[in-house]
């Protein structure tokens, strides 16, 4: 039962993905446990939003216990994970990224910022890219026209 697939961290972001799904993905999101709580009998674990919108919507007199994870969250704080920002080549553990690199990164995108500005790398590879191409189809556009002067 996947929700929207936005309540824990993106598998994407995490270097040993294999891994990262293996021991810690929530049930619900699919995702890393973002804020992980554990159902005390059973021992299943969930991201707390997740859990919670669960929760809210089930009727019910036996609501399970649910306890914090809080050795989950120091050992997913602990894994390594690259920079989720298009561009960065930023690399380390998940506390850093959160607490530090995520909001200085020089590839974020905020709201209002020109994403043209930010995309001039690309756009200069890319022209290097197309100017060699018409480099080549120009020289090869020569040659023929020289072989037909000669025909």
């Amino acid at each position: 039962m996947a929700t929207n697939g936005h309540s824990g961290y993106p598998l994407k972001w995490f270097k040993d993905q294999n891994a990262a799904r293996h021991a810690y993905e929530c049930a619900i999101c699919l995702e890393v446990l973002k804020d992980p709580v554990q159902v005390r009998d059973c021992g299943h674990q969930f991201c707390a939003l997740c859990i919670d919108d669960i929760l809210k919507t089930e009727v019910s007199d036996a609501m399970p216990m649910i306890f914090e994870d809080h050795a989950a969250r120091r050992m997913i704080q602990q894994l390594e994970v690259n920079c989720c920002n298009e561009g960065c080549s930023w690399q380390g553990c998940l506390s850093s990224l959160l607490q530090g690199h995520q909001n200085s990164c020089t590839f974020l995108i905020r709201s209002g910022d020109n994403v043209h500005q930010l995309d001039v790398g690309k756009l200069e590879q890319k022209l290097e890219t197309l100017m060699l191409k018409v480099s080549t189809l120009e020289k090869k556009h020569d040659e023929d026209i020289k072989e037909l002067k000669l025909k």
